[in-house]
């Protein structure tokens, strides 16, 4: 359904996982197993997997948390999404 409604808009498409396991991401093998799966099922490149941060979600969205803490690596998995995101953009 992603790839029909986007493709229909003429929508570049990505995924931006959210919260995912830890454990998950310390592997490269479970790493690129995981983006491996997510790839073959939707189709579609992966932007980024963030992983879960207690200390974001204890903030609970009371400020801005990459400008409180720019170097916290959830801020620096932004910056890298960031450019990303503008590549992603301008190759299409």
């Amino acid at each position: 359904m992603t790839r029909e409604l986007y493709t229909l808009f003429e929508k570049k498409t990505g995924i931006l996982m959210n919260k995912v396991s830890t454990e998950i991401l310390a592997s490269k093998k479970e790493k690129e197993k995981f983006y491996k799966h997510f790839n073959s099922v939707h189709k579609l490149p992966i932007l980024e997997a963030i992983p879960c941060f207690c200390d974001v979600l204890r903030a609970g969205g009371t400020y801005i948390f990459a400008e409180e803490k720019p170097e916290h690596p959830f801020t620096k998995i932004l910056d890298k999404l960031a450019t990303k995101i503008e590549h992603f953009c301008v190759l299409s």
